[in-house]
């Protein structure tokens, strides 16, 4: 195919996503002439509304804030759930007294966390932390017990052949 066909076609194919988003446009205009601005503002309203928040230098300061307690939470998540998978994962007696504990977690809905969470710690990072932690930890855990339950034995007999240790 030619360099002008592979433009013509590139610029083609954007339409698509084009023409879906004018359809959302248009549905979310119909769902604010149909049920007004108290349910459904408009789209241009919004739009303006984005405007104000992206000059606004408060309204960054408040998301460089938030953006700093997700990433803790995350990484809180990342190494308390890898470290307890990897503890059961290796040792079925951790993994038998971590998984009812991971079970009753699952079965919390997030919602709920966020109000103990907020009961118990204000209004402080540590509520963002809390819920972030009880929300996510359970998937990382069994992902992390999972994936070492499930290995591949001949490869820790190669990374014993390499002098590779046990993690």
């Amino acid at each position: 195919m030619s360099r002008a066909g592979r433009v013509l076609e590139f610029l083609w194919s954007g339409w698509s996503g084009l023409a879906a988003l004018c359809l959302l446009a248009a549905a979310w205009q119909a769902g604010h002439e149909a049920y007004g601005p108290f349910i459904l503002t408009s789209p241009l309203e919004t739009l303006q509304a984005i405007g104000t928040l992206a000059t606004d230098p408060a309204a960054w300061d408040i998301a460089a804030l938030t953006l700093q307690r997700a990433v803790s939470g995350f990484a809180l998540v990342a190494v308390a759930g890898t470290a307890l998978g990897v503890a059961g994962g290796y040792s079925p007696a951790t993994m038998r007294l971590v998984t009812p504990l991971i079970t009753v977690l699952m079965g919390v809905p997030p919602i709920a966390w966020i109000v103990l969470a907020m009961i118990w710690f204000g209004g402080s990072d540590a509520t963002v932390r809390v819920v972030i932690l009880i929300s996510a930890l359970p998937t990382v855990f069994m992902g992390a017990a999972r994936g070492i339950t499930t290995r591949d034995r001949m490869l820790d007999d190669m990374a014993q052949v390499f002098g590779a240790g046990p993690l």
